[in-house]
């Protein structure tokens, strides 16, 4: 195992013990799933709206591909 995935492992379990933390990270989560049903309301057609959105993405994907800005 390197150094780093140790030092990962040793941080993590630290934190995994952190109860403060855990707290902070339950709460936040739960004002994540209760937003999130809400901002879906938005869109009439929640499908299509994901298809455009993919589309969009892709799009911008290659042609950031095709022509680059460098």
């Amino acid at each position: 195992m390197t150094d780093r995935s140790k030092s990962f492992i040793a941080k993590s379990t630290v934190k995994a013990a952190d109860l403060e933390h855990r707290r902070k990270i339950n709460f936040n989560i739960g004002r994540y799933n209760a937003v999130v049903p809400k901002g879906k309301e938005q869109f009439t057609d929640l499908h299509l709206a994901r298809e455009r959105a993919k589309n969009i993405k892709w799009r911008a994907i290659i042609t950031n591909l095709l022509n680059p800005q460098r």
